[in-house]
């Protein structure tokens, strides 16, 4: 094709990517987000108490996804936009105090901060099922970039006897947890 060459590897015909002119991206777009947020800000006992308060949503969609190829056809992967989406929301809480009188020579500020935030896949490419790259799957209503390990069930006696990945074509290996692969 247009994005290949033609070139050979170890005394053998080879086709290899064309690295000048590589997998165009004709529909790139920015992603879009909404998002809200909403605090107050209070100063008690003449500006030596502060407090701030903040709680945001914010949801992004169309996010840059990066696609794993298989390596035959010259590209590891490319990144482009897909129907990813992520939903954040948290709370952030921030104590200031100034315990010593402003008029002091010895100063002493205390700061606190506590923050939570809940992220979560709201969808994904190719729709909606649970992607598995590596040690991290990515599936809708689990967290972006959850972690999983896989439970040892035993040994395969030879390569046929190891279960096929419909969608990429790679051995699975089963495991018990909340995802279904």
């Amino acid at each position: 094709g247009p994005n290949n060459t033609p070139g050979s590897y170890n005394g053998v015909s080879a086709v290899t990517p064309n690295y000048t002119k590589g997998i165009t991206l004709k529909n790139l777009t920015w992603a879009t987000t909404r998002q809200w947020d909403i605090g107050f800000d209070a100063y008690l006992f003449n500006n030596r108490v502060n407090i701030t308060v903040d709680a945001y949503d914010k949801e992004s969609s169309n996010q840059f996804f990066t696609f794993n190829f298989p390596s035959y056809i010259g590209y590891s992967s490319q990144t482009s936009n897909a129907p990813l989406g992520i939903r954040n929301d948290g709370i952030e809480f921030l104590v200031t105090t100034h315990n010593m009188s402003p008029r002091s020579p010895l100063q002493w500020n205390t700061n606190f901060n506590i923050s939570y935030n809940h992220n979560v896949i709201t969808s994904l490419p190719f729709g909606n099922k649970t992607i598995v790259n590596g040690n991290t799957i990515f599936s809708v209503g689990q967290p972006l970039y959850e972690g999983y390990q896989l439970v040892y069930q035993g040994v395969y006696n030879n390569v046929a006897q190891i279960p096929v990945n419909p969608n990429t074509g790679n051995g699975l290996t089963y495991y018990n947890g909340s995802h279904k692969v």
